[in-house]
């Protein structure tokens, strides 16, 4: 496998980083790794059962790794992370058209007035993928 070695063409120390981190990651053969990450805006999570956040990202489907999502309760005291919270969650998916749809369970963990505050961000998605 050859690979060729970027011009450096940078004007921070942040960009020199990432730059050294590509060609070593790539000089030997490994997978890098990029991060997207938004927030999922205003849900009123007891009122309405899911949510469509407008997500686009310019890979393909194949190359992403994994989703994450933190809620953020409305006393923004607590956050939980959807992968530990058992069935509060019946689906997280993103699609390259829609987004990131998440739809809350009927009568779960975030089926209540703790979760229907319709002022704050209510949490954040990362989406982890390959370049």
């Amino acid at each position: 496998m050859s690979f060729k070695i970027p011009p450096l063409k940078v004007s921070s120390l942040d960009e020199i980083v990432n730059y050294f981190s590509l060609v070593m990651n790539k000089w030997s053969g490994s997978i890098l790794n990029a991060t997207a990450v938004k927030d999922i805006g205003i849900w009123d999570m007891d009122s309405t059962g899911s949510v469509v956040v407008p997500f686009a990202l310019d890979v393909s489907i194949k190359q992403i790794s994994s989703i994450n999502v933190i809620i953020i309760n409305d006393s923004q005291n607590e956050v939980y992370d959807l992968g530990l919270s058992g069935e509060a969650v019946v689906s997280c998916k993103y699609d390259d058209v829609n987004g990131v749809t998440i739809t809350r369970t009927t009568n779960g963990l975030f089926d209540n007035s703790n979760f229907n505050d319709s002022i704050n961000n209510r949490g954040r998605i990362k989406i982890c993928y390959t370049v």
